[in-house]
């Protein structure tokens, strides 16, 4: 997966490297170890609409890859309107999804998900699975009900550093083939003209629908079956391609 950064202007430039000088000196940061982290801890910050503060904590650079936390996670689909209820039980963690416009999802991750990946010894698990349990089950949903909000879809520090991520595998011959769900979902909202960070609207919800019937013969991207995928993907990125947005009636 390759991240691209937006261009910036000179001055500003210089604003931020003056500001990852100070932020590497600074004992109150104990994550930044140079200039240069900070810089990009806050240039991709700013790609995902993260305040400087939230970005020094919440990104994470492993293995030369960007990473975000759970709680910049938890901000960025709220702020894009989603919602979530959490339920815990006895050795798993279940939160369900909710985005106008969208049928509701449910995300789970069970201990013996955990188990089978090998995790169960790792002292972040040992010291706290409830947490960790809640934090797989959301970045899971979270990358499905708002891929558009994280930039595509970005994973934990954890998910990296454990192997559950293909792609950041620098040993892999071929990267992880993106979910093609998401990919129909995000071209629909460029579709229609709308950015990660506008509300949705309930004219946007019927623009997304009335493309996704028109382009898939499907109303979200969700029911689409398996075999009819790869057709409704390029149908609907041939549609994208054409410069003129869907219309959006108020």
């Amino acid at each position: 997966m390759e991240y691209e950064l937006a261009k910036i202007h000179p001055s500003e430039w210089a604003m931020l490297q003056q500001q990852g000088e100070i932020l590497a000196k600074s004992a109150l940061i104990a994550n930044i170890k140079n200039p240069a982290a900070a810089v990009v801890k806050v240039w991709f910050g700013r790609e995902l609409g993260l305040s400087a503060q939230m970005a020094i904590q919440e990104i994470h650079l492993i293995e030369g890859r960007p990473s975000i936390g759970v709680n910049a996670m938890q901000a960025l689909l709220a702020r894009g309107g989603v919602t979530w209820t959490v339920n815990e039980g006895d050795g798993f963690c279940e939160v369900t999804f909710r985005r106008p416009g969208w049928e509701p999802m449910v995300s789970k991750y069970t201990i013996a998900e955990a188990q089978a990946a090998k995790l169960l010894s790792k002292a972040n698990w040992v010291q706290n699975k409830t947490a960790m349990l809640y934090a797989r089950a959301f970045s899971r949903g979270a990358r499905r009900i708002g891929a558009d909000l994280l930039n595509g879809g970005m994973y934990t520090p954890d998910e990296i550093r454990d192997g559950e991520v293909r792609e950041f595998d620098d040993t892999a011959d071929v990267e992880a083939e993106p979910d093609k769900r998401d990919q129909i979902r995000n071209m629909l909202f460029d579709i229609v003209g709308h950015t990660p960070f506008q509300p949705m609207t309930a004219a946007i919800n019927a623009a997304l629908r009335r493309e996704c019937k028109a382009l898939t013969g499907y109303d979200r991207p969700a029911d689409i079956p398996d075999d009819k995928l790869d057709e409704a993907l390029a149908n609907v990125n041939a549609r994208r391609a054409l410069s003129e947005p869907a219309e959006i009636v108020q």
